[in-house]
């Protein structure tokens, strides 16, 4: 097996040096030669070969190491696809300045090409509140491709060495990816000190369910000034909008019992067109959106911006359909209120039993026991819809552009094939393919204490190594989310493990 890898920096020589008689892999001869124009000298240069297969094989060569040197290594190089091959660089001081990688499938007659990069970079992190982003510090993971080695530590949003391919960082809620070079995004979670709540009341807003025990709140569910916005749906309206995190929160209340209290609103809603009916008032805060009542006595707040969901379902012999549409409502809010609906059809091919249509403004869902074409959507003039069906045992999705000037379309072929999850002591083995290379994929695990983001997967990647980094690591099989994109849509695959009988 003849392998050469080359970098910028120096050349890595790989050849048959005799021996042999390893399983998966033959002995081989790495040679390197520090290019004469860098700068050293270097204290240690290391070289390291991941599959999904092995546990990652390191070799290390201790310096001083002077530009122009060459560096020899006797290393077992196993064949197969997708290895990952890298190579650290470190300075007189310790610190990895240079650092190269690739994934390949490594063959009697691989060629490969390492671009060697200096490690200096900013990794930025930023939390994801309902209203905006903003910059948070802490330690931050540098890690390979694969997830599964740890490479190098350090502050968020400073200037400091990254040598790997992946960013990860690890809040209350759990761990979230990016690649290098990327923003990376993070939830965390909040405690609510809910005090003295009515029983029997279900809450809406920053918290979802009953107004007892524990309540958490993710990030995108509160404002960036830690404030957040509760309802109450109970004997009457309840409600905590604007209140701080750092305090303990009561509910105002209860309201709109009889319809004449201050804070509760009414607004007559009239529906041309499609019949709709309007059926719950919703209102927004800081980027929370909540249903605050029905339009004959909801919350009337100054600080809320109000819509008003229209709905109808409609059952028939071969289809459930459900449509919600939100009508915006202007401020001041009016006594009466008129909406016009006109539905676009669409056409599908292939057919489908279940759909979904979206926009910002609206949902249809289709759930048939026969097999359709035909749908309705209703976006707004200029918006443009997304569609999902359920197909081969996925959600299959697209965005139309502009729905008025297309009555039918194709769904395009592209789909997720075998997805399999296997848990080891210290990483999580996530597998995948599809039948056609997609642009990227993005992966979500989570069970009821954890919770697991890969904002972007490399398209040459099918599978990924997620090491422990947390004590609260999934302990047993999660659930998970895949989508994959192409140029044409996207495919979903959604699945958790079914329970033991």
């Amino acid at each position: 097996m003849s392998l050469r890898l080359l970098v910028p920096l120096f050349a890595l020589l790989l050849y048959a040096c005799g021996g042999g008689g390893n399983v998966g892999g033959e002995d081989r001869g790495i040679v390197l030669k520090l290019s004469e124009v860098s700068q050293g000298p270097y204290s240690r240069l290391i070289l390291r070969i991941s599959g999904k297969d092995f546990e990652p094989l390191t070799y290390s060569k201790e310096g001083p190491l002077q530009p122009g040197q060459r560096v020899v290594f006797n290393v077992s190089v196993p064949q197969g696809s997708e290895r990952l091959i890298e190579a650290i660089l470190y300075d007189k001081d310790g610190k990895p300045v240079y650092y190269a990688y690739v994934v390949l499938d490594l063959t009697p007659d691989a060629h490969v090409v390492l671009e060697l990069k200096p490690t200096g970079g900013s990794a930025e992190v930023f939390e994801g509140f309902s209203d905006q982003m903003v910059k948070i510090g802490g330690r931050v993971f540098v890690l390979s491709e694969d997830l599964y080695s740890t490479n190098w530590q350090l502050d968020a949003n400073t200037r400091d060495l990254l040598p790997g391919a992946y960013l990860a960082y690890i809040t209350p809620k759990g761990v979230f990816y990016a690649p290098v070079g990327e923003r990376l995004v993070v939830e965390s979670l909040y405690t609510l000190n809910l005090q003295d709540a009515p029983a029997d009341v279900e809450l809406f807003g920053s918290v979802e369910g009953p107004a007892q025990g524990n309540l958490t709140a993710s990030s995108s569910r509160v404002a960036s000034d830690k404030r957040v916005a509760l309802v109450g749906f109970g004997d009457g309206l309840y409600y905590a909008v604007g209140s701080s995190l750092e305090q303990p929160i009561s509910l105002s209340g209860p309201t709109c019992r009889s319809g004449s209290e201050p804070d509760c609103g009414k607004v007559r809603v009239s529906v041309q067109g499609f019949g709709l009916d309007a059926t719950q008032m919703l209102a927004t805060y800081k980027g929370i959106t909540f249903p605050v009542g029905r339009p004959d006595g909801f919350l009337l707040l100054d600080l809320l911006d109000y819509s008003v969901r229209l709905e109808r379902f409609i059952e028939s012999e071969s289809c459930n359909v459900y449509v919600s549409v939100f009508a915006e409502l202007p401020k001041p809010l009016p006594v009466e209120h008129s909406v016009s609906i006109s539905p676009i059809p669409l056409a599908m091919d292939p057919p489908f039993q279940n759909l979904r249509a979206y926009s910002k403004g609206f949902s249809a869902t289709y759930e048939c026991r026969v097999s359709r074409r035909e749908f309705l959507t209703f976006p707004k003039e200029g918006e443009s819809v997304r569609v999902e069906a359920l197909l081969d045992d996925q959600w299959v999705g697209t965005t139309i552009q502009n729905p008025s000037s297309v009555r039918e379309f194709k769904m395009h072929p592209f789909r997720i094939k075998d997805v399999s999850l296997s848990l080891a002591r210290d990483y999580l083995l996530f597998e995948f393919s599809t039948n056609q290379r997609p642009k990227s994929c993005s992966l979500e695990l989570f069970s009821a204490n954890y919770y697991a983001h890969v904002s972007k997967i490399p398209p040459h990647r099918t599978y990924l190594k997620l090491s422990k980094l947390s004590d609260r690591f999934f302990e047993t099989i999660p659930c998970y989310r895949l989508t994959c994109f192409w140029e044409e849509g996207h495919a979903r695959k959604e699945r958790c493990p079914t329970a033991p009988n």
